[in-house]
């Protein structure tokens, strides 16, 4: 059950089920599958298959490597948590983190990962972007952030580091993704954060790489970084033209994509082997 296609998934689960596989294995392999692709439609879905799993669950027949029926249901109070988080219902969301945390704390990092994410989106929810937003080219040139954005959906900024060795981490995807997102309505754009000379790091990493995009850095004291929480690198952060910030977060994040959906529905779900 490695599949990261919704439509392989399924596939994968017909197959098994013509081969006999038991309801238990099948109901973890979708649960798995959802919370692996943060997908909150999926597990919603699937939850009375995932409820079916949990009754007379045994340890031998897990896909995962559960060792009890808790830690079944630990996972279970994550998809719901999810579930909660997409239906903007705060206090089922409160109550499932809280639970699933009991139940199964050997996962206390997927349970911080998705109430940090819920965080950042109320924090970002009440900003509005100003467009005026300083910038400065690879070649030394000054621009705004509207110059960007232009009359597009949005602009996805992607900003990253060469100061640190994960400050590029993830950016290849993302960059092999510039054309579909053009062709969306998207403009796909580089931040360099490095607080040395960030132009020239930016202009020896777009002429190394054949980087086609826009690939900018911040003028000093870099405000607009410090307003979406740019902490560490890479972050990508999606802007839509009403200067809401539709995405906040790593851009190797499933969630990404789904917000990239909000913003320009036509576009296709890319996939990463």
């Amino acid at each position: 059950m490695t599949a990261v296609k919704t439509e392989d998934f399924k596939k994968a689960v017909a197959e098994a089920e013509t081969l006999g596989f038991g309801s238990q294995p099948l109901a973890e392999a979708k649960l798995m599958f959802g919370i692996r692709m943060a997908d909150p439609a999926h597990l919603a879905a699937a939850m009375k298959d995932v409820e079916r799993g949990m009754i007379g669950f045994d340890p031998r027949d897990s896909i995962g490597g559960l060792q009890s029926v808790e830690q079944y249901r630990g996972l279970m109070c994550l998809a719901r948590a999810m579930i909660a988080h997409e239906a903007g219902d705060e206090d089922a969301f409160r109550e499932h983190v809280d639970e699933g945390f009991w139940l199964f704390p050997e996962q206390a990092g997927l349970f911080g990962k998705l109430v940090a994410m819920h965080q950042m989106e109320k924090r970002m929810n009440n900003l509005r972007i100003d467009f005026a937003s300083p910038l400065i080219d690879s070649t030394g040139e000054r621009l705004i952030l509207s110059d960007l954005v232009g009359n597009r959906k949005a602009v996805l900024l992607l900003f990253w580091s060469s100061a640190s060795q994960s400050g590029t981490d993830g950016l290849a995807e993302l960059l092999s993704q510039a054309p579909r997102l053009a062709h969306a309505g998207i403009t796909l754009a580089g931040v360099n954060v490095e607080p040395k000379n960030p132009d020239i790091a930016a202009r020896e990493y777009q002429e190394a790489n054949g980087v086609a995009i826009p690939w900018v850095a911040e003028i000093a004291p870099r405000s607009l970084a410090r307003m979406l929480e740019v902490v560490n690198a890479p972050r990508a952060v999606l802007i839509s033209q009403q200067g809401k910030v539709v995405f906040n977060g790593h851009p190797r994040d499933a969630t990404l994509w789904r917000s990239v959906r909000r913003v320009a529905p036509g576009f296709a779900m890319p996939v990463f082997r």
